[in-house]
């Protein structure tokens, strides 16, 4: 209908403007608000602001009142796409439409046309009248023709009412209704329906569902006829379809496992007694409001709170069905308790290197009925025996092959985000290992990118998410563009493979933590380094990023500056003896452990901790200290949460940030901002967690008029990101344009 007009602006159209007006399309901007015999009228969303566009007698108007614009490309293709559904419609609606208003009929579209096509088709169908289009009517004129006649007069008040009268009949046809049936692989959906004269029709569910996609209301019956599609039922359940035929289509045989309680969501939908295998599954579809009672291990030594026995019946569930976990708990809601709960059989326990003592203290502590082995060192070997194995990622990239040998009962991944970049060895070795049963453990399922919830996905089970190309294109950069759609359903997709708790939600008992900025104003001999490092830099990052520089060279570039923010003498060139944000954090200690308080103090940079411990030995302030170069780790802890032990730990964020429990401290401060803040709040969590008897402030100490202050800001982006999946809110990672806004 106007696939011409959109010819003309596409041959017209700079490819520049074309390119930017494709974009707004793909970002759901522009929609059709009204169309009458005077022309259409059509929205389009720009930074906050509707435009309005008119296309009328082939010739276009924008309100930005430029002669061809991204506007107008977007508008036209959205038109053209409306066009398309509406040029079929008297087709569809044939001899059986009885009458066709004359008058103008003013409509507005729900949604976008890039973020759901098939609510654009719905809707366009449901409430555009069409005008002058039953038979013997004019026709409409074509795109470009001069308008050699006025519009149609509007119909008289006799004319109305007799319109009113008339209904506008479907054409006659089969009605399809879903049905649920056994078959040779043990259960299909199928659609079928009778016509008037008796014949039955039955189209597979594939089929239904490739025309319900496509926005189809119908597809060809009996004898060339019409067979309608239900699309209440496929409003409500259509989702679990699509999910049921993608696991029958990539299978050659079985249903794959994490396609089962979609299959009994269907079959509970359609009243059908389930088949053993889906007895109790659907539960996991529709919220967990049913999960059944798990009978606990008869040698656990432990008393679950409410929300953690949830869990382990939520765990044993999946469990018993062979599909995979992905626990996601807030950190310190107690993710291993829960797990070990749910073990069952030989399993290994992967964990970073620093967190293994800490798995042998909870499984002697809370299950000192299991044979544990501790699968690490030189002389490593693995203990046939065993029922728990602990190991390490480092130990699982170089014994990938032997570890691989075994058929391991259950296999958990603790801080399973090691995994989050799927083409590492890391990464590949996890996916290799065979298990009847997976657990991934995980309080920051998404950090950086949606990648990361893919690669912990694909580990839990394979195929869920399809491949991870396809994942990118389907919900990554639709999520990252602010499609709430694109969300929505990849939420309804690993709803019943994931479950995460806020703390705020289940452990109410919990004391509050307060999270607070803590600026210091820079001395005029460092605000005279970090200007001038600022502008070297600005300059230098500008040039490079312009040559293709990535992201990851960018980072290092802006270290200096972070580091002249915390010291001067991090500076290379540079001499200090203190620091005008050092001085400010002993300040706070002093008072603070002064009252009887303990803190932590976590840095990314041990150079950062060595002066810091320089100046608390200066002021008489006992402290441990806890980094990379620490061999005996729980020693260390044991110091610490000793009730006479000292009242300040130096942390390094990357040694310290994970598997550590030290709620002797009710205070903790964060002296350098960091890229991520998933990162700090696994820092910070290290004291605000099950056991805390005291209310936690968590300090970042953040140099004013810095690139620090800029970080805070790309936290908030960040956080809306790791949501993005699992909340339904949009976000986007670091960009370049990003890292030159750190520099204003």
């Amino acid at each position: 209908m106007f696939a011409g007009m959109l010819d003309a602006i596409h041959r017209a159209a700079p490819a520049e403007v074309w390119r930017r007006g494709v974009a707004l399309v793909r970002r759901g901007a522009a929609r059709v608000l009204e169309c009458s015999p005077a022309g259409w009228r059509l929205g389009v969303d720009v930074d906050g602001r509707t435009l309005a566009l008119t296309w009328a007698w082939g010739s276009w108007r924008c309100d930005c009142g430029a002669a061809l614009c991204e506007h107008m490309v977007a508008a036209a293709c959205t038109l053209n796409a409306a066009g398309e559904l509406l040029d079929r419609a008297p087709d569809l609606l044939g001899t059986s439409a009885r009458t066709a208003r004359r008058e103008a009929v003013t409509t507005e579209l729900d949604a976008p046309l890039a973020d759901s096509p098939r609510a654009l088709v719905r809707d366009t169908l449901r409430r555009i009248e069409l005008p002058a289009w039953s038979p013997g009517a004019a026709p409409a004129p074509a795109p470009g023709a001069a308008a050699s006649a006025p519009p149609p007069a509007p119909p008289s008040l006799q004319e109305q009412e007799q319109e009113q009268e008339d209904q506008v009949l479907l054409p006659e046809g089969v009605q399809l209704a879903p049905r649920w049936q056994a078959s040779e692989s043990g259960f299909e959906v199928t659609f079928a329906g009778e016509s008037s004269d008796g014949q039955r029709l039955e189209l597979s569910a594939e089929r239904v569902v490739q025309a319900w996609q496509s926005g189809s209301y119908a597809v060809e019956g009996l004898d060339g006829g019409l067979a309608w599609l239900p699309q209440g039922w496929l409003e409500r359940h259509g989702p679990i379809l699509e999910q049921f035929v993608a696991a029958r289509n990539a299978s050659s045989g079985e249903l794959p496992r994490w396609a089962r309680p979609a299959a009994a969501a269907l079959c509970q939908t359609l009243d059908a007694p389930p088949p053993p295998e889906l007895a109790g599954l659907a539960t996991l579809v529709d919220g967990f409001t049913s999960v059944p009672p798990a009978t606990l291990p008869a040698g656990l030594q432990a008393v679950l709170r409410d929300y953690q026995r949830q869990g382990v019946d939520w765990l044993c569930l999946l469990r018993d069905a062979g599909i995979g976990a992905l626990l996601a708990d807030d950190m310190g809601l107690g993710k291993t308790l829960q797990t070990l709960c749910a073990i069952t059989g030989r399993t290994l326990v992967i964990a970073p290197t620093s967190t293994l003592p800490n798995w042998a203290a909870e499984l002697a502590r809370f299950r000192p009925d299991l044979r544990v082995s501790l699968y690490h060192g030189p002389k490593r070997s693995l203990d046939a025996a065993a029922d728990v194995t602990l190991t390490s990622y480092a130990v699982l990239r170089l014994d990938r092959e032997a570890l691989a040998a075994h058929t391991w009962d259950t296999l958990v991944l603790d801080e399973a985000q090691a995994i989050k970049e799927p083409t590492t060895a890391t990464a590949a070795a996890a996916f290799s290992l065979p298990a009847r049963w997976r657990v991934a453990m995980s309080g920051t399922p998404v950090e950086n990118r949606l990648t990361e919830l893919w690669s912990l996905s694909h580990f839990c089970n394979p195929g869920l998410l399809g491949g991870r190309k396809d994942f990118i294109i389907r919900h990554a950069r639709r999520i990252e563009a602010g499609q709430p759609r694109a969300a929505a359903e990849l939420q309804a997709k690993i709803r019943p493979f994931m479950l995460r708790r806020r703390k705020s939600e289940v452990a109410r008992e919990l004391p509050a933590r307060t999270d607070l900025i803590l600026r210091c104003t820079l001395d005029p001999q460092e605000r005279a380094v970090y200007d001038s490092l600022r502008l070297a830099t600005h300059a230098e990052l500008a040039s490079r990023l312009a040559a293709g520089l990535d992201t990851i060279e960018a980072l290092e570039l802006l270290l200096r500056l972070r580091q002249a923010a915390c010291h001067l003498a991090l500076v290379p060139g540079q001499q200090a003896t203190r620091s005008s944000k050092q001085d400010l954090l002993l300040e706070h200690l002093t008072e603070h452990t002064g009252a009887g308080h303990r803190a932590l103090v976590f840095s990314q940079w041990t150079s950062l901790l060595d002066l810091v411990g320089a100046a608390l030995e200066a002021a008489g302030l006992p402290y441990v200290r806890l980094d990379g170069s620490t061999v005996d780790r729980g020693d260390v802890v044991a110091r610490f949460q000793a009730q006479d032990g000292p009242p300040v730990m130096l942390v390094s964020l990357r040694a310290g940030g994970t598997g550590l429990n030290l709620t002797a401290a009710d205070y903790v401060y964060l002296l350098d901002p960091w890229w991520n803040p998933a990162v700090e709040d696994q820092a910070a969590d290290r004291s605000h967690r099950i056991g805390q008897e005291r209310p936690v402030f968590v300090h970042r100490v953040v140099a004013e008029h810095t690139v620090e202050e800029k970080i805070l800001e790309l936290h908030a982006r960040k956080r809306a990101l790791a949501d993005a999946a699992i909340e339904g809110v949009s976000g986007t990672a670091l960009t370049r344009e990003d890292l030159l806004e750190l520099l204003q």
